[in-house]
């Protein structure tokens, strides 16, 4: 193409147009491509209705286009003529200029200049060449919206006279405005995948690749045809990889499209005890569970599942206890334990939390006897105790059970002895 003093994309049009027999066509659709439009809009109307000027089974918007350009040169490109037709006379005799300085080029280079009128097919061939890049697949029949490489989305004007096909390129693509990633597709051709596989074979890759189905709530393996970038086709083929199918599944549980009904506050609490003993006693060098941390962990959840039916009920504490070794989990019983006996043979669960004491909430005839704080990790943290009347609701909170007898409790009997009179009160 060096041998073009063009812009690249016409080069490549004039190289495909001599292969295909239609260089001169093709030297006015790059005329037309890089000059004003031809077509003039009238008052609230599409510059594509003109009409007249389109035929059934035209495939590219550049046929009215030439065909507009072919009346305003039998006109002279006289505006007078030209404005009824709605045909910009000016714009015309630009592109007039435009092609002849395009033709001389093609000639200087060696190419045939053709003088019989070229085919439709031949043309769309040679457009697909030049603007390759700017190749669409419509989303669904009919819907008239298209997915162009770069995770761009294209909408074919409601007015286009060609029938909205399956494949297209787009000489004019130009950004919907306030809409992130959205595009209008202008002068417009529709193109044949057969032709891609003849021109681009190189560009074509068949490949596999998971993904999540939202519908279904599952991880499927695909089967996917691309051009470059560009899905063109997938279908549904064998089982995915598990730790891929992991991943996408982990994914949509922490965006929390996706619940697993046994992370529960058992799980959240075993996660915060793990925490408060890395930081209580560093020295015994347990592994504390970060937000990254618990990514890892999910995933270790849905390892083995492609379904969210596979992994809605699963047990989450195997994945829990691999985080530890087997002499890290004793150190978290003895050091940070579930639960905190009592003298009356019973016990109390002991709620951790990483931003203040761990507590416990115990009826207050359970704790007699009871002069000090109970405490964890080897003695450093002590343990808030939150005194229960025994319907349970809340007395008091202490971290000085011993003063809380002292200087508390004979109020506490006061009141609640004559409200209680079957329970002890000492």
């Amino acid at each position: 193409m060096s041998r073009f003093p063009l812009h690249p994309r016409f080069a490549r049009m004039l190289l495909a147009a001599a292969d295909n027999h239609c260089v001169r066509e093709a030297a006015l659709c790059a005329a037309i491509a890089q000059g004003r439009e031809i077509l003039m809009a009238g008052k609230n109307e599409s510059t594509h209705k003109n009409d007249d000027l389109w035929e059934p089974g035209d495939v590219s918007e550049f046929q009215a286009m030439l065909r507009a350009f072919t009346r305003a040169e039998a006109m002279n490109f006289d505006p007078n003529a030209c404005a009824p037709l709605r045909i910009h006379a000016m714009a015309a005799r630009e592109a007039a200029r435009s092609c002849e300085q395009f033709l001389r080029i093609a000639r200087r280079a060696g190419l045939p200049v053709n003088d019989e009128v070229a085919s439709p097919e031949a043309l769309a061939r040679t457009l697909l060449a030049a603007f390759s890049d700017h190749l669409g697949i419509e989303t669904s029949g009919g819907s008239r919206i298209y997915r162009l490489a770069g995770g761009y989305t294209g909408h074919l004007d409601k007015d286009a006279h060609i029938k909205a096909p399956r494949l297209l390129v787009a000489a004019e693509i130009t950004e919907v405005q306030g809409r992130a990633l959205t595009v209008r597709l202008n002068h417009v051709t529709r193109v044949e995948e057969e032709w891609l596989r003849e021109l681009f074979s190189a560009d074509l890759t068949t490949g596999h690749r998971a993904v999540y189905d939202s519908t279904n709530r599952r991880v499927m393996n695909l089967e996917e045809v691309r051009f470059r970038s560009l899905v063109l086709s997938s279908r549904e083929k064998g089982e995915p990889d598990e730790a891929t199918a992991a991943t996408l599944l982990a994914d949509e549980v922490v965006a929390g499209r996706l619940t697993l009904v046994n992370w529960n506050d058992k799980v959240e609490q075993w996660i915060t005890r793990v925490n408060c003993l890395s930081k209580w006693m560093p020295e015994l060098e347990i592994p504390a569970i970060g937000e990254d941390d618990r990514r890892i962990l999910i995933e270790q959840v849905c390892h083995g599942c492609i379904a969210y039916r596979q992994l809605k009920d699963r047990d989450i504490f195997p994945a829990l206890h691999q985080w530890l070794s087997h002499a890290q989990r004793d150190l978290l019983e003895r050091y940070a334990p579930e639960r905190l006996p009592l003298k009356n043979g019973r016990s109390a669960r002991i709620v951790y939390d990483e931003k203040q004491p761990p507590s416990v909430s115990v009826v207050l005839q359970h704790m007699y006897d009871v002069n000090e704080n109970p405490k964890v990790a080897g003695g450093r943290v002590t343990v808030t105790i939150h005194l229960l009347s025994p319907a349970q609701r809340p007395i008091q909170t202490t971290g000085d059970i011993g003063r809380f007898w002292k200087e508390g409790y004979p109020a506490v009997k006061t009141q609640l002895r004559g409200r209680y009179p079957k329970h002890e009160w000492r």
